[in-house]
């Protein structure tokens, strides 16, 4: 999986560090409020699901990447909330 990657666990990070930036709270725990629920990898690109557990409502935090050989970017798309019944 991405344990081996160097690329794959730094878009990994970038991931969660925009998905931190869009939602904009402070406190939150990476490893504990960010676990990536899903992955997809192609190449230069790299979606991500993120469940994100930090507000009373969980939510599905849907992201994009573009890994080159010297950066990554990661951005959120879109965000739905994910109800527990």
């Amino acid at each position: 999986m991405m344990l081996n990657d160097p690329k794959l666990i730094t878009v990994a990070w970038c991931t969660k560090e925009a998905v931190y930036k869009w939602n904009g709270k402070r406190g939150v725990d990476f490893i504990k409020h960010l676990p990536i629920d899903s992955f997809s990898n192609k190449e230069a690109n790299c979606n991500m699901i993120i469940y994100f557990t930090l507000s009373k409502m969980p939510q599905m935090i849907f992201t994009e990447s573009i890994i080159d050989i010297d950066f990554a970017c990661s951005y959120v798309t879109n965000a739905q909330n994910w109800a527990i019944y």
